[in-house]
């Protein structure tokens, strides 16, 4: 799990640890941020320099996360299914509702998983960590978005040629 480096976390930390519980179902390593909640049932660190975020994702089986584009990004171009859950301002837990459009527009593209409600989050990881989630069209909708950036960022610069 990945909560970032900006913001506490603590309902998506104690919902995986929950989820994790006493009998550890799977093995579980946290990067917690600056939140309060401490883990009970699972390895964590405050903050992981690249290199051993680096080391963890391409360990993971799935990673669950905050909706961060870096996060989800990172686990599409490795192949490695992505959970995300969306930060909320009505819980304080971020300072506008970003992450929600951005949870929207991702999972609509199938790029990431979302959970809204954290009481959903062990229902997606067993059916994700069980292979019977539905396969995504990641990579051709990656190439689609990176062709949009392009236009976009010409249109922008006002160059009529592709970026390289």
């Amino acid at each position: 799990m990945t909560v970032g480096t900006q913001l506490a976390f603590d309902r998506l930390v104690r919902a995986l640890d929950t989820w994790i519980g006493p009998e550890q179902r799977y093995p579980a390593f946290a990067q917690i941020g600056r939140g309060e909640y401490r883990p009970e049932h699972i390895s964590y660190e405050r903050y992981l320099d690249p290199e051993a975020y680096q080391k963890y994702l391409h360990a993971a089986q799935v990673v669950v996360g905050h909706c961060g584009i870096g996060t989800i990004l990172s686990c599409n171009d490795q192949g490695i299914p992505v959970v995300v859950v969306p930060r909320r301002f009505d819980l304080g837990e971020h300072r506008n509702d970003h992450q929600i459009a951005t949870a929207q527009q991702v999972e609509a593209r199938g790029l990431a998983r979302v959970v809204y409600d954290e009481s959903q989050l062990g229902a997606v990881l067993e059916e994700v960590l069980s292979g019977e989630q539905k396969p995504q069209a990641v990579h051709r909708e990656r190439e689609r978005l990176a062709r949009n950036l392009n236009r976009t960022v010409n249109r922008f610069l006002g160059t009529a040629g592709e970026l390289s």
